[in-house]
């Protein structure tokens, strides 16, 4: 084990020049507050750079790491870091501002930006109290040139002129074999309208949906759960789990419908959505699609086999078929159109 001051300490001629910084440099203002990242804590390496560490004996979140078949040694807390780096980069101006000095007694993560890495630290501590979103952080670690697969990409054709690009990747964590996707929509001059990260790609779907209101929508998944929307005329985006899905405790999880597909009908504003239970027959549910951009909660969510076939005894699957007029059409194993729901019959039974 090296001495604490030694993490991410290096020598005065391999420090990147930053010429906005003024020389000679001020004192740093460590605005962050001790009890906010505790138990990571910081060290100075005044002028260049500050450390933030975390020591492996206090064994801090292991228990929740050997819920995903890790450990939480130095390796793991990186893997995590590595993917919160993902979306901080996503969200953030600037590539490349953090490095890693970890060993087997301490994890440590350290950058000339003292004030990203201090935001940094402080949002990686938030996260640390959701297991949810330690799992969805290990997910995007994956998001890396050497977990690419290539040959499962794929370009699928969308409504006037719009197409979007599927990037796959895959890769371990812990025991789990996980997939997923870089998907980039693009109009019809082959211009980049928006970019997404799906952490788990099992039915995985993108639909372009032109309102009543005279807008474009679309419709996407980013996660095996919820569903995401994105306006094109504004560039406002909407992204939804349940929160049921996304919980605190992995144990107080519940299964939440699982969307493939999506068929918007302009005539009542409602949209049909294909998908499933996990493990269960295919199914079709219905919310409001009025307002897009504003989430619908999984209670308003109406499962249309709720109405049909509460008890599983009549259909296995039941398959959109499409909408005439106001009317929802559906296939429940028998001849196309065997279902047929108008749309006051299905808002009488939204909540």
């Amino acid at each position: 084990m090296k001495e604490i001051e030694e993490y991410g300490l290096l020598n005065d001629d391999e420090w990147e020049c930053l010429p906005w910084i003024p020389e000679p440099r001020p004192p740093f203002k460590i605005w962050v507050k001790s009890e906010e990242i505790a138990p990571f804590f910081i060290i100075q390496h005044y002028p260049y750079s500050i450390s933030v560490l975390l020591k492996m004996d206090e064994g801090f979140k292991a228990d929740v790491f050997q819920k995903f078949g890790l450990e939480g040694r130095s390796k793991d807390w990186e893997t995590l870091a590595k993917g919160k780096i993902v979306e901080w980069e996503e969200q953030n101006s600037g590539i490349g501002l953090f490095r890693f000095d970890s060993d087997e007694d301490v994890f440590c993560i350290y950058s000339q930006y003292i004030d990203d890495l201090m935001m940094f630290a402080k949002t990686l501590r938030a996260a640390c109290d959701n297991e949810s979103a330690i799992f969805r952080y290990l997910c995007l670690s994956l998001f890396t040139s050497e977990h690419r697969t290539k040959e499962l990409d794929y370009t699928e054709e969308l409504t006037d002129g719009y197409s979007v690009c599927f990037q796959n990747f895959g890769g371990k964590i812990g025991g789990l074999h996980l997939h997923m996707s870089e998907n980039t929509l693009l109009d019809k001059n082959g211009k980049v309208r928006f970019f997404w990260r799906n952490t788990d790609d099992d039915g995985e779907f993108a639909s372009l949906i032109h309102h009543v209101n005279g807008k474009h929508y679309l419709v996407f998944r980013f996660d095996l759960y919820g569903y995401g929307v994105f306006e094109l005329e504004s560039e406002h985006e909407m992204r939804y789990i349940p929160s049921q899905s996304f919980p605190t405790e992995r144990e107080n999880f519940k299964e939440t419908f699982i969307w493939t597909g999506v068929d918007y009908d302009p005539v009542s504003s409602l949209l049909a959505v294909s998908g499933c239970y996990w493990a269960c027959p295919y199914s079709v549910i219905v919310l409001d699609f009025s307002e897009p951009l504003t989430e619908q909660l999984v209670e308003r969510w109406l499962d249309i086999r709720g109405i049909i076939d509460p008890e599983y005894k009549i259909y296995d699957d039941i398959d959109f078929v499409g909408w005439k007029n106001g009317v929802l059409c559906l296939k429940g194993g028998g001849e196309p159109c065997d279902i047929c729901l108008t749309a006051e019959q299905i808002k009488g039974k939204m909540l």
